[in-house]
């Protein structure tokens, strides 16, 4: 994998004949033309996220040559079995940091009387609790 700075970045749906760019297998794709700081020109698959790179910008991808030509593809972005546990414990911790103020909303409009706070930074908001499994906390995002 190599990181490089964004010269110049195009995409097209079009060949030079102004047809549609056709995969082997007969699917239409948008190629992304992106031109290093060193001036090299690497191809690859447009796709959403290759649709936000702006010059400038430094970029993740990995580089292959293939005859006189560079392409480039990018990164395998598959999460582990270990980061997917986490991100589901945050987000557990996160829908009940919810729901629990909205009961506490619900509460207060039940309530006789609303306070109403005249500034948002005297509010007190409730300490989140810490989120554990096994010897690794997980704190609040």
């Amino acid at each position: 994998m190599e990181k490089i700075k964004l010269t110049k970045v195009t995409h097209y749906e079009k060949d030079r004949d102004n047809k549609p760019l056709m995969t082997r297998n007969g699917k239409p794709y948008t190629r992304c033309l992106i031109v290093d700081t060193q001036g090299r020109r690497i191809s690859g698959f447009g796709s959403v996220i290759t649709k936000e790179w702006k010059e400038g910008e430094e970029v993740s991808v990995e580089i292959s040559q293939n005859g006189n030509y560079l392409n480039f593809k990018l990164p395998d972005t598959k999460v582990t079995r270990e980061e997917f546990d986490i991100i589901q414990k945050k987000v557990k911790f996160l829908g009940d940091e919810i729901d629990f103020l909205h009961k506490e909303i619900e509460t207060l409009k039940l309530g006789s009387k609303v306070e109403e706070v005249e500034n948002i930074e005297d509010f007190h908001f409730p300490e989140p609790e810490e989120v554990s499994d096994n010897n690794n906390t997980l704190g609040a995002v």
